[in-house]
């Protein structure tokens, strides 16, 4: 299963990520063009669970919706033009008109975590009572409460089923904090 929508060249030392928001449904036209213009882009997705026409498929979908990093060099690549590229609302800046860096090894780490395989949530972050939704398999849209600490790469959940609270241990890629 491909976690990882990257293009573009791989490129020099002084670079850095940023954020670009997309038009709506800009994604694709803003992708292609960036990568004419010689930005690599990246765009970390995931597996979702959805109901279509009463049956359950699974698809890719962004885990950011709405936004795509691109990789550049300000003070040497016209970093101006990616406002004017197709599919592009904007260069995210923060107040200010100099666009904001994406952390230092934030992009990078998510994408050596897509390469190597399913999105998990960081098990420290689910704490026992908290609701989660479950975004893939037959139960994809429902929420649940966790009933134990993540051990390796399950975590038990109650749900509820027909009037009746029901435990099942899920992966932990298949559960989304709600918060």
């Amino acid at each position: 299963m491909k976690h990882v929508a990257f293009t573009g060249p791989n490129s020099g030392i002084h670079e850095h990520w940023y954020l670009v928001q997309l038009k709506p449904g800009g994604l694709g036209r803003a992708k292609l063009n960036l990568a004419r213009q010689g930005f690599e882009t990246f765009m970390p997705l995931r597996a979702q669970t959805l109901r279509k026409r009463g049956q359950l498929r699974t698809e890719e979908r962004p885990l950011f919706p709405g936004y795509l990093f691109v990789r550049l060099d300000p003070t040497r690549a016209p970093w101006r033009a990616i406002n004017n590229t197709y599919g592009v609302a904007r260069l995210v800046c923060l107040g200010g008109n100099t666009p904001n860096r994406v952390p230092s090894g934030l992009v990078e780490e998510m994408i050596n975590v897509a390469r190597d395989g399913e999105w998990v949530p960081d098990p420290d972050m689910l704490k026992v009572g908290e609701d989660i939704s479950l975004i893939t398999g037959p139960f994809a849209g429902a929420i649940a409460r966790i009933a134990a600490a993540p051990e390796g790469d399950r975590v038990l959940v109650l749900m509820e089923m027909m009037g009746q609270e029901v435990r099942a241990a899920v992966p932990l890629c298949a559960v989304e904090n709600t918060s």
